[in-house]
């Protein structure tokens, strides 16, 4: 009987998922930051143009619905959006109408930091290379970034639409892009994400990922490198002297 318990314990240990080790930022050779969603709360900022968008489809914009795209970059947003409910207008005429709405909405709709975002990059600036990678247009993140003194942080700032392909998030592309520009091998570049299209991007980038999800969380547990609450989860797993 004894055995038997014993043989039944070690199947059982050995089909649990080991708990990965809790490692920091500084365990990589350079980090690249997501921002809307992670650094910042710029919800409105995309909620406004995709209500005008579906409101001249005839929909009505749900919450439900921007789960969908959400970590998308605008072209990913507008194409999800358009081969869901076909209007009469074309991808590329959407695209642009929303694009400059989103641009607009930069300028004014409410930003705020996220907890802990500013701790993070303080903590990290000048001890390991930071780039940033985002979905969002190059003007919407220089101006979230210059309006919270961010700027000097990273060595290196990447939009998706700048990237060979176009392609925004899940792609990789934006993550390799970022990774090159640093010279870092994606595999020693940690990336900090807060979407399920960003942590899917990391992992085909072939980085580990850091994840504080906004939301998908379920889904985001079985694809990140390791899960935190917050930013400042993060920023406590480096020494006191960050």
């Amino acid at each position: 009987m004894r055995a038997a318990n014993a043989l039944g314990a070690i199947r059982f240990f050995r089909r649990m998922k080991p708990v990965p080790e809790t490692t920091s930022p500084l365990s990589y050779a350079a980090v690249i930051f997501d921002m809307d969603g992670l650094l910042v709360n710029t919800s409105a900022v995309w909620e406004r143009p995709a209500q005008t968008l579906l409101a001249s489809f005839g929909v009505e914009w749900t919450p439900q619905i921007s789960e969908l795209y959400r970590g998308m970059d605008a072209r990913g947003v507008v194409t999800t959006l358009h081969r869901m409910f076909a209007p009469s207008c074309t991808l590329e005429a959407c695209f642009a109408a929303y694009r400059t709405a989103l641009l607009a909405a930069y300028d004014t709709s409410p930003i705020a930091p996220l907890p802990g975002a500013d701790r993070l990059l303080q903590a990290l600036s000048g001890k390991r290379p930071l780039a940033l990678a985002s979905g969002s247009p190059a003007q919407g993140i220089a101006s979230v970034l210059a309006r919270f003194g961010w700027t000097g942080h990273f060595t290196h700032i990447v939009s998706s639409e700048e990237t060979a392909t176009g392609a925004g998030k899940p792609a990789p592309d934006v993550f390799l892009a970022a990774a090159e520009r640093l010279g870092v091998a994606p595999s020693k570049c940690l990336v900090i994400e807060d979407s399920l299209a960003g942590v899917q991007a990391a992992a085909a980038a072939g980085m580990a990922c850091y994840a504080v999800p906004s939301a998908m969380a379920s889904e985001i547990r079985t694809r990140a490198t390791q899960v935190f609450a917050s930013l400042d989860a993060i920023a406590d797993t480096l020494p006191a002297l960050c």
